[in-house]
C-alpha cells in the first residue's frame, strides 16, 4: 500500500526545527517504513537525515534548509537504500552552514546507498535509484550527490540515473558515483556543475575535490558500464588539497568496470585544479568511448581523439549563465547519445549530431535553470541568509574572468519552472492514503 504526504498547493508547510530530525520513517515492531512519497514541503533545521528512504520512496518537490548537523552524522539529507528511490525537482542548500568547520567529510546532501554486511551471502541487488530535476547550491557538506556503499558482502546496486540536476558552490565532489555501482544501466548526463569540490576537507583530512568522481564497480570485477553523457562542469577543485585530489573529473573504475563520456563541457582555469585526475592503478583512457568532449583552459587530454579545444562561448558565466552563444563551437559537436539524453537539461530535443554540454543551443531558450543572481558575490544571498564569511571555499585564486570565485550563498535562486514541472506532483500518479498539510508542523513520525 502506497502512502503519501503533500503540502496543500499554495500552502507553506514547515517540518522540523533546528534542534530536531524532521522526519522519522522507523516505527517500532515494523521496521523501515516503504512506499511513501513526500512533495512540496519545507524540510527546515535536522541534525541528521531529513529524510530516510525505503523501497519506493518519492521525494518530489521539497525545499530542504537543513543549516545544522551531527558533526559526526555520516549519511545525507536525504538519504536510502533499497529499490525503486526518486528525488526529483528538490532544492537543497545550506546544508551544515553553522557547523562548516568541523562537519564530517562522510556527510552529503543526497546518500543513496545499498544494503551493507560484512559476512556471507552477499545481500540482495537493489534496482531503479534516480536523482533528477535537482537544484543543490551553497552546501557545506561534502558531496551534493553521493552513490557509494561498502563492505565485503553488500548488495550491489543497478540502473541508477543521476540527471538533470544544477549544482552550484560545492564544498566536496558535485557527483560521486563510488563502489558497488554495477551493472549495465547506469547514467549520468544533462548535469550542470559550476564550482563543485571548492573545500577545505574536512576535519579527517583527504577528501576528493572534484566536480565528477567515478569509480564504479567492485573489487569482485562484477560487469560495470557508466554513462557520462552532455555534462557541463565548470571550475571545480581545491587547489590547496592536502594530497592532491583534486580536479574537474576523477577516474578510477574498478576491473571490469567502463566508462563512456562523449558530448561534455569541461572548462577549467587551472587554479582549479587539472582536467582529469587519474587512479592510482588506472591506466588513460583510450578507444571511442572517451571521444567528442570540450576542454578549455587547460592543454585537452590527448586521449579525446576527437576533442573541442576552443571556448565554449558561453552566455554569461558570471550570471550563471551557461547556455551557449550563437557562435559557440560546441554547437553540433556531439555524437548521437538519444538512447539516453534525447533531451536537454531544459527540455528542448537534441538532434543526431547534438550540441556539447547540458544545454542545446536556442535562439530563445525556454528559460529553466538560467536566472541571474538576486545578490552579487558578497552581498546576501538570494534567500535571505547572509553570505558566509568562514574559510568554507577558496579565497586566493582569481577566477578566468578576473573577479574572485563567487562565495557560497550567493547561487541564483530556484525559479526553475520548466524543470520543477517536469517532476511535479502531475507526475506522482494514483496517491492512495493521501495527507494533504495546510499548517506548520515540528516534526513527523510515519
Amino acid at each position: 500500500m502506497s502512502s503519501a504526504l503533500i503540502g496543500y498547493p499554495g500552502a507553506t508547510v514547515s517540518i522540523g526545527s533546528d534542534d530536531c530530525r524532521a522526519v522519522r520513517t522507523f516505527v517500532s515492531g515494523i521496521g523501515s517504513t516503504k512506499y511513501w512519497t513526500m512533495a512540496k514541503l519545507n524540510i527546515v533545521g535536522t541534525i541528521e537525515t531529513g529524510i530516510p528512504m525505503y523501497d519506493g520512496w518519492r521525494v518530489i518537490g521539497n525545499r530542504f534548509e537543513c543549516k545544522k548537523v551531527y558533526d559526526a552524522s555520516q549519511s545525507g539529507i536525504i538519504a536510502g537504500s533499497g529499490n525503486n528511490l526518486t528525488a526529483a525537482g528538490n532544492e537543497l542548500l545550506h546544508t551544515a552552514q553553522t557547523n562548516a568547520a568541523t562537519v564530517s567529510k562522510l556527510e552529503h546532501v543526497l546518500y543513496f546507498q545499498s544494503e551493507r554486511q560484512e559476512s556471507s551471502p552477499r545481500l540482495p541487488t537493489e534496482y531503479n535509484k534516480v536523482v533528477a530535476w535537482n537544484y543543490f547550491h551553497d552546501n557545506y557538506v561534502y558531496c551534493a550527490v553521493n552513490f557509494y556503499s561498502e563492505g565485503t558482502n553488500s548488495g550491489y546496486f543497478e540502473e541508477n540515473y543521476i540527471h538533470d540536476n544544477v549544482i552550484i558552490n560545492q564544498r566536496g565532489a558535485g557527483i560521486l558515483a563510488g563502489p558497488y555501482m554495477t551493472g549495465n544501466k547506469n547514467y549520468i548526463y544533462n548535469n550542470l556543475i559550476y564550482n563543485a569540490g571548492l573545500g577545505p576537507e574536512g576535519p579527517e583530512g583527504c577528501s576528493g575535490q572534484t566536480g565528477l568522481q567515478i569509480f564504479v564497480g567492485w573489487t569482485t570485477g562484477v560487469e560495470t558500464t557508466i554513462y557520462i553523457y552532455s555534462n557541463t562542469v565548470v571550475d571545480s577543485g581545491f587547489l590547496a588539497s592536502t594530497c592532491g585530489f583534486t580536479a574537474a573529473v576523477y577516474f578510477a573504475p574498478y576491473p571490469n568496470a567502463r566508462i563512456v563520456f562523449h558530448n561534455n563541457i569541461i572548462s577549467q582555469d587551472p587554479s582549479f585544479g587539472p582536467f582529469v585526475l587519474l587512479g592510482d592503478s588506472q591506466q588513460p583512457p583510450s578507444g571511442a568511448d572517451y571521444q567528442n568532449n570540450l576542454w578549455y583552459g587547460q592543454t585537452a587530454p590527448s586521449w579525446d581523439q576527437a576533442a573541442v579545444t576552443q571556448d565554449p562561448l558561453f552566455v554569461d558565466r558570471s550570471s550563471y549563465n551557461f547556455h551557449l552563444q550563437a557562435n559557440s563551437p560546441a554547437i553540433g559537436a556531439g555524437i548521437d547519445t538519444r538512447d539516453v539524453a534525447a533531451f536537454d537539461l531544459e527540455g528542448l530535443p537534441r538532434p543526431s549530431t547534438p550540441d556539447l554540454g547540458a544545454y542545446q543551443y536556442a535562439a530563445a531558450p525556454p528559460g529553466g535553470w538560467y536566472v541571474p543572481p538576486v545578490a552579487g558575490p558578497g552581498s546576501s544571498s538570494p534567500t535571505g541568509s547572509s553570505s558566509p564569511t568562514g574559510s568554507v571555499g577558496p579565497t586566493s585564486s582569481a577566477s578566468p574572468s578576473g573577479g574572485g570565485f563567487s562565495p557560497l550563498g550567493s547561487s541564483p535562486t530556484a525559479q526553475a519552472p520548466s524543470l520543477m514541472q517536469r517532476a511535479s506532483l502531475a507526475s506522482l500518479g494514483l496517491l492512495p492514503n493521501l495527507c494533504i498539510l495546510l499548517s506548520l508542523c515540528t516534526s513527523l513520525i510515519i
